[in-house]
């Protein structure tokens, strides 16, 4: 019983990291979209 506990827990976790990690992906993908046109906007202004 508590191995398999465990095992659903570590699995739990995870999944956890992993949806960390593509959350960080993305709001680092986001944060380039949108801070790279704006810093050229205003170093060509």
């Amino acid at each position: 019983m508590s191995d398999g506990l465990a095992v659903a827990f570590a699995a739990h976790l995870r999944q956890q990291a992993l949806d960390a990690a593509v959350a960080g992906l993305i709001i680092s993908m986001v944060v380039v979209t949108v801070i790279v046109p704006v810093w050229l906007f205003v170093m060509l202004w």
